[in-house]
């Protein structure tokens, strides 16, 4: 194995025993012309193995603002799809919508994504 492989796995270890498991959900929309509106044509579960959401902090002139956003660590190894803005995530039978989606790289592939959240 390479070492991002390694590493991978690693977090994929990591965010199981320090987190849990997770769903993130994927709808697939499409634009109706005639009728002026999106309407969902496919929705997909993937299962994902992260850490529990905590509070998204930002600062400001050296301030720290605490915001009604989550943060929460995603592990690549496993994961079918790249998650992305809009997608939903549920741990702990609460549903999240992700606003923001950063990969965090070990080497040429993603270990983990960091994901932004509105509850």
């Amino acid at each position: 194995m390479s070492l991002n492989e390694d590493l991978r796995a690693a977090a994929k270890n990591l965010l199981q025993s320090l987190g849990g498991d997770g769903t993130l959900v994927v709808e697939t929309t499409a634009f109706d012309k005639e009728e002026g509106r999106a309407y969902v044509t496919d929705v997909q579960s993937h299962s994902v193995k992260m850490s529990p959401p905590s509070p998204y902090v930002q600062f400001f002139n050296g301030v720290a603002v605490i915001t009604e956003d989550l943060l929460t660590i995603v592990a690549a190894d496993g994961l079918a799809v790249v998650p992305v803005q809009r997608n939903k995530l549920i741990f702990a039978s609460k549903t999240h919508t992700i606003v923001a989606v950063e990969p965090l790289y070990g080497g040429n592939l993603p270990v983990a994504y960091q994901l932004r959240m509105t509850s």
